[in-house]
């Protein structure tokens, strides 16, 4: 094949600024007409459908000499060139990828010829030497080596990226951060000669409020000087100026009136719907909001808000906050929208904007309820900013309403606590007149959950003889819950046994994560889902262990000391009532084999006519025969007390 050569262009009188000379394109082909080719050293098939670019020879093209026209061909010229140069990088990437897969597949190659060389040898039965996979495994082992060294660095440049990122937000952050307290500092300069205007207003002011505040004294001051010029001093040196120049509004007469009249409507408040109704009411009279929600957080005051509602349940109003369900205080004053706050975390103090005041109620180190103020309405209907001393005065309402919350959680618990003992009353004399142990793990599963706020009980028995736990098995045919089917288990075994070797109570959390933890022994109430057990130990009067008492699954919060002092005392009881029933079982079954003996007595001298005539020998026969009946009756007496 011949090379090519372009016809010369005829050479224009123009400057060499106007002439144009294209560039080769041979780089991005590979071979030009001045590259030496030789057949040798290229493949005939290639050879025959090859396809040689010439180089192009300087090109001397006639064009305009306007100024406009040279610079559109500068530009264009200008854009050619950098396309060319960017195909020419990837011109040259192709070429080093293609450069790496040719190495892989040369060694791929390789790796395929050995190992079919080690199947030739394996097929003719000559075997290989351990040379050759040692070989062939440092070969796969180097290559798979150098696919985690890319994986490895194709992450770490991904987390350098990350990281550069985090910095970049890290940055705006801090900005942010100092444009916001420059805003914090020029409102405080705002807010402080604000209150040096007002200070003349507030002396005024003393006069009126001394009486009102002369209630939260202590008697040696109001005898001391009551309405004196020495108590109005003191009262606006402590009491009533900013402490250290912070921003405080007044809080008028008129406020604390109102404020007074709502603690007044809190101490007698009786359940936890009117509790919410005077909240919403107290709000919008002490911070004059337009809107205000209620929200009931945890799942007691929920319960207690559903029961106190008047009406049904389906209207009670819900949303959803993250993954727990928040009831909305439901009635015509409240005003029912999503809360502004996303999780709780972000309520651990009252937050405060212009437009916007929520103060966390929070009982027990948990937030119960949560109020929400919006639309500070002033005069003319003119909105308002929310200030200190309306913040200050739902911390005072919050103050009162936690302590309701203890009075009406423990009222309702003295309620359940005298259920509750009327209830252990009646499941010990229930324990104490059962017979069998079924019956026992029946009523131990049906009283005590209730009583200790636990989702599930039961019991496990020992039986000392064989040194064994034993419990009963759910019978579906059965009216109760379990049936007489028992399944026996090793002793000491699980959580169980490990209760045992404490002795007393014993509490587990996240049993399942427990290594000693067994199912079938440690969860003889049978939930689902087992959380937290606590177990207590029962022992009878003369100190021998004779079962293990389990409660699973706390339904209000954690299992607490409360919990476990509750159950210590009832042990000793429980315990006694276990054992008189085990005796009683135990007498039982004397009692039946002693019958049965009886009956087989009976059955021989009947069938014997010997000694018929003896005197001695039918006394004898008589006293079993009484004996009998008297066996008889018992039974039948039994049956009808049961």
């Amino acid at each position: 094949m011949s090379n090519a050569k372009m016809p010369s262009a005829h050479k224009s009188s123009t400057s060499d600024k106007t002439q144009f000379r294209p560039k080769s394109l041979s780089p991005m082909i590979g071979f030009t007409s001045k590259t030496p080719i030789s057949e040798s050293s290229i493949p005939p098939e290639m050879l025959n459908n090859a396809y040689i670019l010439p180089k192009f020879t300087n090109i001397d093209l006639p064009l305009p000499s306007t100024s406009s026209y040279e610079a559109k061909v500068d530009e264009s010229k200008s854009r050619v060139l950098h396309k060319i140069s960017l195909l020419e990088k990837l011109h040259r990437a192709d070429l080093l990828r293609i450069e790496q897969l040719e190495r892989q597949v040369k060694d791929l190659e390789e790796q395929l010829n050995t190992m079919k060389q080690m199947n030739k040898n394996l097929l003719e039965d000559k075997g290989f030497g351990s040379g050759d996979v040692h070989a062939l495994y440092q070969d796969l082992f180097i290559t798979d080596m150098k696919h985690q060294m890319n994986d490895m660095n194709n992450d770490i440049s991904k987390f350098r990226s990350q990281r550069e990122q985090i910095k970049l937000e890290l940055d705006s952050v801090r900005k942010e951060n100092g444009q916001l307290q420059a805003t914090v500092k020029r409102y405080r300069v705002l807010l402080s000669n604000a209150l040096k205007k007002n200070q003349n207003t507030l002396n005024e002011s003393i006069g009126d409020t001394s009486s009102v505040f002369s209630g939260f004294m202590s008697e040696s001051d109001r005898t001391l000087g009551k309405h004196s010029d020495s108590s109005k001093k003191r009262m606006t040196d402590n009491t009533l100026q900013p402490p250290n120049g912070l921003r405080i509004n007044t809080i008028t007469l008129n406020k604390i009136e109102k404020l007074n009249l709502v603690l007044i409507q809190l101490n007698n408040c009786t359940n936890f719907n009117q509790l919410c109704k005077i909240i919403t009411r107290a709000t919008k009279a002490l911070t004059k909001s337009g809107r205000v929600s209620v929200y009931v957080i945890t799942a007691k005051a929920r319960e207690h808000y559903t029961k106190s509602f008047n009406g049904s349940a389906d209207f009670i109003g819900r949303v959803r906050l993250g993954n727990l369900w928040i009831i909305m205080h439901t009635h015509k004053d409240a005003y029912q929208e999503e809360p502004l706050f996303k999780k709780l975390e972000e309520l651990k103090f009252p937050v405060r904007h212009t437009d916007l005041l929520i103060v966390p109620i929070v009982y027990e180190r948990e937030i119960n309820l949560v109020i929400q103020c919006q639309d500070k309405i002033g005069v003319e209907n003119k909105n308002k900013v929310y200030t200190p001393s309306d913040e200050l005065l739902l911390k005072v309402v919050a103050n009162a309403v936690t302590m309701k919350i203890e009075s009406l959680y423990a009222i309702e618990q003295e309620k359940i606590e005298i259920t509750h003992s009327g209830q252990i009353a009646h499941v010990s004399s229930r324990i104490v007149s059962a017979l069998t142990h079924r019956e026992i793990a029946n009523r131990i599963r049906s009283v005590l959950p209730s009583f200790f706020d636990f989702e599930n009980a039961g019991i496990v028995f020992l039986d000392n003889k064989s040194d064994s736990f034993y419990v009963m098995i759910h019978d579906p045919s059965s009216d109760d819950y379990f049936g007489e089917g028992v399944l026996k288990f090793p002793f000491g075994i699980g959580l169980t046994g490990q209760a045992i070797s404490r002795e007393g109570v014993s509490v587990f959390h996240n049993p399942k994560t427990l290594p000693l933890y067994n199912p079938e022994i440690d969860n003889v109430g049978w939930v689902h889902e087992t959380k937290c057990i606590m177990m207590g130990c029962l022992k009878d009067w003369n100190g021998n262990l004779i079962g293990v008492l389990q409660f699973t699954n706390k339904k209000y919060g954690e299992v607490g000391q409360k919990d476990v002092k509750r159950l210590e005392s009832l042990l000793p009881m429980l315990g006694s009532c276990v054992a008189a029933t085990n005796l009683s079982v135990e007498h039982f079954s004397l009692t039946i084999k002693s019958k049965e003996i009886m009956e087989k007595v009976g059955k021989l001298v009947s069938e014997s006519n010997v000694n018929s005539t003896d005197g001695e020998f039918m006394s004898v026969v008589n006293q079993v025969s009484n004996l009998k009946n008297s066996f008889s009756e018992w039974i039948k007496n039994r049956k009808t007390a049961r």
